[in-house]
């Protein structure tokens, strides 16, 4: 049976995949579905970073993270420990992190253990 030879009293038992799919229009979804939708980024961007009074400040965890080395929920362990107060301006929703006193006090921890 091809394409051609399927009819209204054709069983839907004696159809093939391939037949059913052109029956029910679907054969262009199932190669859709095959594609990858994620496209792997093998390097990271640079965060956006602010120059204040001579100090690096860098936005965002993702940010403070890219500089650390480390994955976003250890950067919100450290802060979440308080570790990294000192380093952190807020205004409002806006984070921003100073660079260089970040990965000083999360090298020293704070003189805590995490």
């Amino acid at each position: 049976m091809t394409a051609q030879q399927i009819s209204d009293n054709t069983p839907i038992a004696m159809l093939t995949v391939a037949q059913l799919k052109i029956a029910l229009g679907i054969d262009d979804l199932f190669r859709e579905l095959r594609k990858p939708k994620i496209e792997i980024a093998t390097d990271k961007k640079q965060p956006k970073t602010t120059q204040i009074g001579g100090k690096t400040y860098v936005y965002k965890l993702s940010g403070l993270a890219y500089y650390l080395d480390c994955s976003i929920d250890k950067v919100v362990r450290y802060r979440r420990s308080r570790i990294l107060d000192k380093a952190t301006l807020r205004n409002g929703r806006n984070v921003m992190f100073d660079i260089e006193l970040a990965l000083e006090l999360v090298t020293n921890k704070g003189g805590r253990k995490l």
